[in-house]
């Protein structure tokens, strides 16, 4: 049974909308036509001459399914139309403890402005220890 191919809950697809079904049709009518739309049709119900002709003379295919199981695919839409009226469920929250730090990235300009401050420093040390304790003048560093 492949229902989405051609029906939606709330709007109007290859076939008509399932939101409101079973307020529309008695069960036993769903069963029948759900079984076979062709037998319904052939039989002269004007409800489903009327739905044939509205829906560009598209025919609903049979489904192989016992009329429990039927029942049950209506309870679904049922549950599905109810459970969109009442929105999505709430978000959980999300456990930042648990996501661990980021992966470095080579795009990631805070790092690399972190770096170039880094070995600016590094170089403007290096050079300034170099020009005030050179090792050419011994004699300063014994004094």
């Amino acid at each position: 049974m492949y229902c989405k191919a051609c029906h939606q809950l709330e709007r109007r697809l290859v076939g008509p909308p399932l939101e409101n079904v079973r307020k529309n049709r008695d069960d036993s009518w769903l069963v029948n036509f759900i079984k076979s739309a062709t037998t319904v049709i052939q039989s002269g119900d004007s409800v489903a001459n009327a739905l044939f002709e509205e829906y560009n003379r598209v025919l609903m295919p049979d489904q192989p399914l016992d009329e429990n199981q039927i029942m049950s695919v209506l309870a679904y839409f049922d549950h599905s139309a109810k459970a969109e009226q009442i929105g999505p469920p709430i978000p959980r929250p999300v456990d930042v403890r648990a996501q661990g730090p980021d992966p470095f990235r080579f795009d990631d300009f805070g790092f690399w402005i972190t770096y170039t401050i880094c070995v600016v420093l590094l170089i403007v040390t290096m050079y300034f220890l170099v020009e005030n304790f050179s090792i050419s003048h011994p004699e300063e560093i014994r004094d």
